[in-house]
């Protein structure tokens, strides 16, 4: 009985000790959020596809780090809306180091119009790891076509973000 107890106890103080040591220790992240309004292609004044990018640098412990749903993109909320067409909204995200390593991330699709707003947790285990500029390059590729196939609009919107690790700061560029 005694040794089970024992046990016991050093199995507590293992995981407690664990559990204490990654909720001290800090890691950098970033995490880009973003929409894409798709609207109908005849709203020629805005256009049909508005998209939005943000982004912000942060210190988290690593177990917070470690819960996160991180390294995927992942749509946080939609509103959307009644469309006659098809869409076809592909999110591609591309993150340049500062060694130069390009890092891609698996493409977010959309397939309704409307609004939806998105996530992306970027860390060291995706690659932003050491200090220096950073560059996340999202593509958004909107393809609109009539329940036949005939394309009504197909184009293609580029954001650059530019961040600096440690110091945070940013620029964003849509081009």
């Amino acid at each position: 009985m005694k040794k089970n107890a024992i046990a016991l106890i050093v199995l507590i103080l293992i995981f407690g000790g664990g559990f204490f040591y990654l909720n001290t220790q800090n890691v950098t992240i970033a995490i880009v959020s973003g929409s894409a309004t798709i609207s109908s292609p005849t709203m020629v004044k805005i256009g049909p596809l508005v998209p939005q990018v943000d982004i912000s640098v942060e210190n988290v412990s690593q177990l917070d780090y470690m819960l996160m749903k991180r390294g995927k993109p992942r749509v946080t909320s939609s509103e959307p809306t009644a469309m006659t067409n098809v869409v076809d909204l592909t999110i591609k995200f591309t993150l340049k180091t500062p060694t130069g390593t390009e890092l891609s991330f698996e493409p977010l699709k959309i397939g309704e119009g409307g609004k939806h707003n998105f996530e992306l947790i970027i860390g060291p285990n995706e690659g932003l790891q050491g200090s220096g500029n950073f560059t996340l390059v999202i593509e958004f590729h909107l393809k609109v076509t009539t329940p036949g196939g005939v394309t009504v609009v197909e184009l293609t919107r580029t954001i650059t973000v530019t961040f600096t690790i440690p110091s945070g700061e940013k620029q964003i560029t849509l081009i």
